[in-house]
């Protein structure tokens, strides 16, 4: 028969010698690092450079339309569309080398008529314009121009 009595007094020794193992062995105990000094600006080294910004009320909707221009030649974009009800919009990042860069395209879901898959294609040509395209819809190339300022 085992004593339980011993058994238990077994285990608490052996939690307590590990206990004092890893207290000895410095765990915990290590000293701080301190903060190195901050390194040059990272590979893109990319800043603003100006913003443009482009509005437009039609057919009782109100359409924006944004590019921030970097130093690097990379652009942000964001677009959007404001009914009655809610508001709806989009953004995407373009490196100088990627597709859409170039014109600033932003894409955004919003059907005028009923669910046939309708959207908006923004784009950055003088002026900025945003162009619908639904092929089930009489509103398919149905195009806006915006008044846009440059910041």
């Amino acid at each position: 028969m085992v004593n339980k009595g011993k058994c238990m007094f077994n285990k608490m020794m052996l939690v307590s010698l590990m206990s004092v193992i890893m207290f000895a062995s410095g765990c915990g105990s290590e000293p701080e690092a301190t903060q190195g000094t901050v390194g040059p600006a990272g590979a893109s080294g990319a800043y603003l450079t100006s913003v443009r910004t482009c509005s437009k009320i039609s057919s009782g909707l109100y359409f924006e339309y944004s590019i921030a221009f970097y130093s690097t030649g990379e652009k942000f974009v964001k677009c959007s569309i404001s009914d009655a009800s809610a508001q709806y919009s989009n953004s995407a990042y373009y490196l100088k080398t990627q597709a859409g860069n170039s014109s600033a395209t932003c894409l955004l879901t919003y059907d005028l008529d009923a669910s046939t898959g309708g959207y908006w294609t923004f784009v950055d040509f003088s002026p900025g314009k945003a162009t619908y395209t639904d092929s089930g819809s009489a509103s398919n190339n149905t195009v806006v121009n915006f008044t846009c300022t440059l910041n």
